[in-house]
């Protein structure tokens, strides 16, 4: 998978892509994270996967906490739909710490992606599946 190529992400649920969809602006999708903190974390694309932004905020010790602030982003994106979404990789450093979707390989040279920092991992057949 080059990084022009489109990731398909699944509607799966779960703590790490509780939020996935489409809004008028775009694609998105967000989740928690733990990293030193929690941390409530929305993503925003183009219609074509491309990274538009990304809101990482810092929650302390409260999931609860994340949890609201993460409900408040994706309120302000206005309406939105769930569905499976396809984008592109990308990185933000936000507090010391890597998000996004970052590709790397295996000993044996086979591709993956892994969505930092939760450390869920998409790869083969590329089916917007993803393990943890």
């Amino acid at each position: 998978m080059a990084k022009a190529r489109l990731l398909t992400i699944a509607d799966e649920g779960g703590e790490a892509i509780s939020e996935i969809g489409v809004f008028d602006g775009g694609l998105f999708f967000g989740g928690l994270a733990l990293v030193r903190q929690w941390f409530a974390v929305l993503h925003r694309f183009d219609a074509d996967g491309n990274h538009a932004g990304s809101d990482v905020v810092g929650c302390g010790p409260d999931p609860e906490l994340a949890r609201r602030r993460l409900t408040d982003l994706v309120a302000a994106l206005g309406p939105v739909r769930r569905q499976d979404i396809a984008v592109r990789l990308f990185a933000v450093r936000r507090d010391g710490t890597i998000f996004g979707l970052v590709s790397d390989v295996y000993d044996d040279g086979e591709e993956y992606v892994d969505l930092l920092p939760t450390g869920i991992r998409f790869d083969e057949p590329w089916d917007g599946l993803y393990s943890s």
